[in-house]
């Protein structure tokens, strides 16, 4: 076996310990979990061996497998306790009781209706990270010391940090943080202003939200829209979104630049979106997720892909491995990606789309098997935590994703046109107001005709859960070996 399926194979083991350590497993039901993977994995390495020798090397595997990935799996189970210990012993936070603190506001504000949510990191004698809720009427900004005297308790959210309701807040010092981040924060603020210049409430919010992920102007009606519509994803900046983008790139310089160039410039062109927004750590795993989409199609082959997924996984987890259990948007940007990678070519199959020499008007063939294939995977993680998936949301989806692409690039033209003039970015402004009028118009309908899975409480039951994924993985892995 090649070393990078080994390492592959033993990073899938360390992933199944520090997911069932974080899911309150215990070390025997992760044992058995771990031999029932052995046993599927055992028949999914039948694919490309010749018939003659196919036992043996399943066998050999089969046993390497089980002697350094139960190795591995161990360790990646004791890691999340490790770290975890690790963790809250560096801490120094005085939950649970009135105290006066100090610290730096080191994300971007998020600006709410009722209120301003700033995450907080303590200085000396505390350390530790906050998240504060408090009046939105008091403008804070990145990088600005505060003093809180207040309240702090324990999430009830695993893997967030401790909370203060609304505490006494005051500004000390301005300026605090990293310069670099200071400047990209400071123009991300400036262009999304840009918008609420030239556009509608709702037609600015959703515009900023598409372009940079920033949710904070939505209104409470619009996000319950969006959310019965099943397209909120797409103001958030998640893998699926960035990877959509990158394929519409690509696409567009299909017919301009040779293969080799398409797949470097569209990288180019989505890390510096990444700098564009200020380069925070959802939005660089965005990144990373769209970035392995084009990877996929440039190395032509979804089992490299694979090893690559794992990999990626896997540095995640090393720096915080809360994620794998408890970060539902981390979920969605990989099973999305595995979505697109695996079942996607099996959609096209079924619907003889490769037959097809021409592309469709706007791409709205190939976008929408990609959405669809996207949806099959993270249907249950959606109803798992949301508790609301519904069947209209592919249509919704597949008729608003076609315009994402040139929604984005308007938006831009229209920030820095604006920036610079208002008149010029007022005529750049009546096409996206086109844009956001149908976009809106769509979330609106889609929202009224919200179709619940039926029975789709029984996704959230353990077996039913397991099936599901199971027969994805049966239809991905045949796929798989007819290639």
């Amino acid at each position: 076996m090649a070393i990078r399926q080994k390492v592959s194979y033993w990073g899938l083991s360390f992933l199944l310990g520090v997911f069932s350590a974080s899911s309150g497993w215990n070390f025997y039901l992760t044992s058995l979990v771990f031999l029932i993977g052995l046993f599927i994995l055992r028949n999914f390495l039948k694919t490309g061996v010749d018939q003659n020798s196919k036992h043996s090397h399943i066998r050999k595997v089969a046993g390497d497998f089980l002697v350094a990935g139960f190795a591995f799996l161990t360790f990646g189970f004791f890691y999340f306790y490790l770290f975890t210990n690790f963790t809250n012993g560096m801490e120094n936070i005085p939950i649970g009781r009135l105290a006066t603190t100090s610290g730096i506001v080191i994300k971007n504000p998020e600006e709410k209706e009722t209120y301003q949510k700033l995450t907080i990191e303590l200085q000396a004698p505390e350390r530790g990270k906050i998240i504060v809720l408090t009046d939105p009427l008091i403008r804070f900004d990145y990088g600005d010391r505060v003093k809180i005297d207040g309240k702090i308790e324990k999430s009830q959210f695993k893997n967030q940090s401790p909370i203060s309701f609304f505490p006494k807040i005051e500004l000390q010092v301005k300026n605090q943080g990293h310069w670099l981040k200071t400047q990209l924060y400071s123009l991300k603020n400036h262009l999304i202003g840009q918008f609420k210049k030239q556009l509608s409430r709702d037609k600015s919010a959703l515009v900023a939200g598409i372009t940079f992920g920033e949710k904070s102007e939505f209104s409470e009606k619009l996000k319950t829209d969006m959310a019965r519509s099943g397209v909120t994803h797409i103001v958030a900046l998640s893998g699926y979104n960035i990877a959509i983008l990158a394929l519409a790139i690509e696409r567009s310089l299909k017919k301009l630049v040779s293969r080799q160039k398409r797949f470097y410039v569209t990288l180019g062109l989505i890390f510096l979106f990444v700098i564009m927004v200020g380069g925070e750590a959802s939005v660089v795993r965005a990144a990373i997720m769209g970035s392995l989409i084009l990877l996929a199609g440039h190395v032509g082959r979804a089992h490299d892909t694979l090893h690559i997924i794992i990999l990626t996984a896997l540095a995640m987890v090393l720096v915080n491995p809360g994620v794998l259990a408890f970060d539902i948007g981390f979920q969605l940007s990989f099973l999305s990606l595995l979505g697109i990678v695996y079942l996607e070519p099996v959609l096209k199959k079924l619907l003889r789309l490769k037959d097809k020499k021409e592309e469709s008007f706007l791409a709205w063939r190939e976008n929408s098997v990609t959405t669809i294939a996207a949806q099959l995977a993270v249907i249950p993680i959606l109803v798992l935590n949301f508790n609301q998936f519904s069947l209209t949301a592919i249509l919704a989806n597949t008729f608003i994703l076609i315009t994402i692409p040139l929604t984005m690039f308007l938006g831009f033209l229209l920030a820095a046109l604006s920036s610079i003039s208002f008149f010029l970015g007022f005529f750049v402004a009546q096409l996206v107001n086109l844009l956001t009028f149908y976009q809106l118009a769509l979330i609106k309908v889609f929202s009224l005709i919200y179709l619940p899975i039926p029975g789709g409480q029984f996704l959230n039951h353990a077996i039913v859960f397991i099936i599901y994924y199971g027969v994805l993985l049966a239809l991905a892995s045949q796929n798989h070996e007819k290639s």
